[in-house]
This record gives structure tokens, sequence and C-alpha cells, in this order.
């Protein structure tokens, strides 16, 4: 199903198993695709030369036709991207435990795109606006478990109806992706956290 799009972006790596043949996949295409004219670039202060984070992504098209799945510099190691038809054939095929954000979308006219970075900046804004005390990571994740939920920046940490963990991340519409972590990405330990409002979740 997605050979085609696996051959030498990733390796697999095979799982042991009593009966089953699983594989884990790690994406080893690294592209410096990242187009930094059109993106909004957070840098370190004081080291202009190192990104903090992305608040917009753009990326160049000529470089990421070749690379249905692919890694950047920017974010080596903690996130993976895909393009529409990396997404379009896992939906095709039912396949399950994909979770998929939209960044960036070539055919995007400038009024919807500023329309969407306003959305995304008014849900920001509201959460940067509410903060109260701060937590450490550790602490924040017992504040979750014993009920409350928790923001920061672009984050939120919240228990699901079921008791389960659920992470969520600001999407580009102001409404949050959320996802049942099996770890805890190690860009989110340092970050400062702050009690919040708790949102809907199925």
């Amino acid at each position: 199903m997605l050979a085609p799009y696996l051959n030498s972006n990733v390796e697999l790596l095979p799982l042991q198993h009593p009966s089953k043949r699983f594989y884990a996949v790690n994406v080893i295409r690294l592209i410096d695709a990242l187009d930094y004219e059109n993106s909004e670039v957070e840098y370190v202060e004081g080291q202009p030369g190192f990104v903090r984070d992305v608040n917009r992504f753009a990326f160049k098209l000529d470089v990421i036709q070749e690379s249905q799945i692919f890694m950047i510099p920017e974010y080596k190691s903690l996130r993976i991207f895909v393009t529409d038809t990396f997404k379009e054939a896992v939906e095709d095929n039912g396949l399950k435990g994909f979770t998929f954000e939209l960044l960036w979308d070539s055919e995007m006219n400038n009024d919807a795109e500023a329309d969407l970075e306003r959305q995304y900046q008014e849900a920001f804004a509201a959460v940067e606006r509410n903060k109260g005390e701060k937590f450490s990571f550790d602490e924040a994740i017992k504040r979750m478990e014993a009920g409350e939920s928790l923001a920061s920046g672009q984050w939120r940490l919240q228990q699901a109806p079921d008791g389960t963990v659920r992470l969520g991340n600001l999407q580009a519409d102001g409404s949050y992706s959320w996802i049942q972590p099996i770890f805890y990405p190690p860009a989110l330990l340092d970050l400062k956290w702050h009690v919040v409002d708790s949102l809907p979740l199925k």
C-alpha cells in the first residue's frame, strides 16, 4: 500500500512478536525543504542561526515533489512531514494510527493564508493572555492526571473522558489536533505550563 512512498525515504526495523510480523518505520529522508522567505521562523535569542520554532510553514515545492515522507534539519527527529499524496494513500486504504496536521497548502491564496494566520494568532493569544502560575513539565503531568488541563504556547495536555492522556497541537485554523502520545517529544520537557479551561474531547 505505502511501499511506493516509503522506498528510500525510510528504513524498516523488524520488531519481535511471537506470531505476527511488525516493523518500526524510521524516517531517514532529511531534506532542506523549508522556504525561509515565505515561512515565519522564530530564532533562539542571541543565536540567529538556530531555529527555535516555525510558526508558519512554507516549503520548496520542487524539493518535496520527490519525497512523500521526510524530515527537515530544523526539526530533525522531532517531526515527520508528508505530502498530500502520502496522506491520501493512507486514507484510501483505511489505515489506522495516523494523525495529520495541515501545515501548508501550495495552492492557498494570500487572503486565505492571512485569514488562517489571524485565526491561529487569536487562539494563541487567548492561551497566552490567560496565563497564571507556571509549572514544570513534571508538575504539569501530575496536575493533568489530577483532572486539570494545561497549556504551553501551541501545546495542550488534557485527559480524555476515558482517563487517557491527550496531547493537543494548535492548528492553523485555531482548533487543536489531538493525539494519544506513546512518548512525549523532548521539546515539551523544558517548557513552562499553566492551567487552562478544558476543551471538549471525544
